[in-house]
């Protein structure tokens, strides 16, 4: 009977016309569940989210531009000295940087790193310095009358910690007592004597190395200002018992899911050292969820990840991941890293640095650390530590610099094979053998607005689109044929079709099938002009 029924099937389906068996599929497939709602934000490829299908189509890294006159913060105050005997070493390391939209200033908090005792074994500590900027280009580091060094208060530190003060400032716009407008989240130490109470001329005497570190515990702490320069310390501290460490870890607010995210190093982990990503959550930054390990390093990785800053942009977030080949040259790069829900990391194939050191002899030629970057205009800044030397040198200088990439353009999708050789002066593709067209194809989702703006380059090639139905039906009038082709480099142009308009489908479940020649495409966002 199985057999009987299977021939009576196939010959029933071989009779049926194309338009007959359309119907049928139209008829037989329920879409609900796989129809997105993307409403008006702009779409990024870095991953599948939007992605159904792709031909001949890769992913492109592209990497960063250094700013011509990098460095642009140096080191040259004496408190950023390290402090190590007949050595000069140092400099400041960026920790955080916003815009302030109240203030209209870029402001910048970064950590000096300061040796303790003159013999070695070192021991250390953090301070955390203030700079701010009117252009981004070009820093000042104030004279703030705040903290003592070396018997003057004529220097731009703000705070010093209990004996650390290495972590994030946010400035939180939602605040409502103006005496904690800005919290600073950062690792401290306890158990230990507190830094106020220790002078190197003590060594041997009061205190020694073996004692710290036998009583040493990193612990998360969290601190107020109403400006950002005058710090209290929160009253309950520490928050938690076990800390952020040296890599500093990150702490920002969410709007998304509001609440605060926090980047850091697990509590549990596997070998000798917690260099590894978890997450943590809160709603206040004093009450957070036990962290949550998110990346370890897989067969491609360095042993070591050490910290990862996190960047929310448009409909995804971005992690500049640190790389620590701890048993090797103890060098630092940055990977691009990639999540919808912060739990789920991705990475590149290929596995390229995103930020990696610079030339023999420059200023980042040794390790390379960011912070979380500032869209500006038509390009995203980030700023980031560059040290000349390796992670164990102490004889190392540390300094700030600048990198610009445009809008959206941190991973592109592009045509595998870059030719010019099958496009006419029309834009038109041109038949040939191997024409090299690469295509892709979105995931269905409802047509809210009537414009199609994408950001692409293609100066030498072509990028034309379909716009089809749930099921692959090219609507009416919206063939590539009537798609006005794009040739050129836009971070938004508006694509078109002869005599029809987006505004006919709103409302529709609507696919986007993007063909390409010697082109790539960052991202691509449905607009409207119907209210404006």
């Amino acid at each position: 009977m199985i057999i009987i029924l299977l021939i009576f099937t196939s010959n029933t389906l071989f009779s049926l016309t194309t338009e007959e068996i359309k119907k049928r599929i139209k008829k037989g497939y329920d879409t609900t569940g796989i129809i997105l709602k993307i409403g008006n934000q702009k779409q990024l490829l870095f991953d599948n989210y939007i992605i159904e299908d792709i031909w001949n189509i890769e992913r492109h890294l592209n990497k960063p531009k250094r700013y011509p006159e990098n460095p642009i913060i140096h080191f040259d105050r004496p408190w950023e000295e390290w402090n190590v005997p007949g050595v000069k070493s140092g400099g400041p390391a960026v920790s955080t940087v916003f815009y302030d939209k109240e203030d209209k200033l870029f402001k910048m908090w970064y950590t000096v790193f300061r040796i303790l005792n003159r013999k070695k074994p070192y021991l250390y500590t953090y301070w955390t310095a203030y700079a701010y900027s009117k252009d981004g280009i070009h820093w000042i580091k104030p004279n703030l009358g705040v903290i003592e060094f070396n018997g003057s208060k004529n220097n731009n530190l703000v705070y010093k910690g209990r004996f650390w003060a290495s972590g994030r400032v946010v400035k939180d716009y939602n605040e409502k007592d103006p005496k904690k407008r800005y919290k600073f989240y950062y690792s401290d130490v306890y158990g230990v004597l507190p830094l106020s109470k220790i002078k190197a001329e003590d060594e041997g005497k009061k205190w020694t190395v073996k004692w710290f570190q036998d009583n040493w515990i990193d612990t998360t702490n969290l601190a107020f200002s109403p400006d950002g320069i005058h710090w209290t310390s929160y009253k309950d501290n520490p928050v938690e018992v076990f800390g952020l460490a040296d890599g500093q870890g990150d702490a920002f607010w969410d709007d998304r899911i509001k609440m605060f995210v926090s980047s850091r190093r697990p509590l549990v982990y596997a070998g000798p050292w917690m260099r590894r990503i978890a997450i943590s959550f809160s709603k206040d930054l004093i009450h957070w969820t036990f962290p949550k390990t998110v990346i370890i390093p897989d067969e491609l990785d360095t042993i070591e990840l050490y910290d990862l800053r996190i960047f929310p942009y448009e409909n995804i977030y971005y992690g500049f991941l640190s790389m620590f080949d701890s048993d090797k040259k103890q060098n630092i790069v940055q990977q691009l890293v990639f999540s919808r829900d912060l739990l789920h990391w991705e990475r590149l194939a290929k596995r390229e640095a995103f930020i990696g050191l610079g030339k023999e002899g420059e200023f980042d030629a040794g390790m390379v650390s960011p912070a979380k970057p500032l869209v500006v205009k038509n390009k995203i800044y980030i700023y980031y530590s560059g040290t000349n030397k390796s992670h164990s040198s102490y004889s190392s200088k540390t300094e700030i610099g600048l990198l610009t990439i445009p809008l959206d353009r941190f991973v592109g999708r592009r045509t595998k094979i870059q030719t010019d050789k099958f496009v006419d002066r029309n834009g038109d593709f041109k038949v040939g053998k191997n024409p090299e067209v690469g295509v892709i194809l979105t995931r269905p989702f409802i047509c809210e607005g009537d414009t199609l703006e994408i950001n692409c380059k293609c100066p030498k090639g072509v990028i034309k689109v379909d716009v089809l139905n749930t099921i692959g039906e090219v609507y009416k009038g919206f063939g590539k044929e009537n798609s006005i082709p794009f040739q050129g480099d836009s971070l938004s142009h508006e694509m078109m079709w002869k005599d029809h308009s987006l505004k006919e489908l709103m409302g529709k479940a609507i696919r986007l099938k993007f063909y390409m020649i010697n082109a790539e495409l960052y991202s691509f966002k449905i607009s409207s002009k119907i209210n404006n």
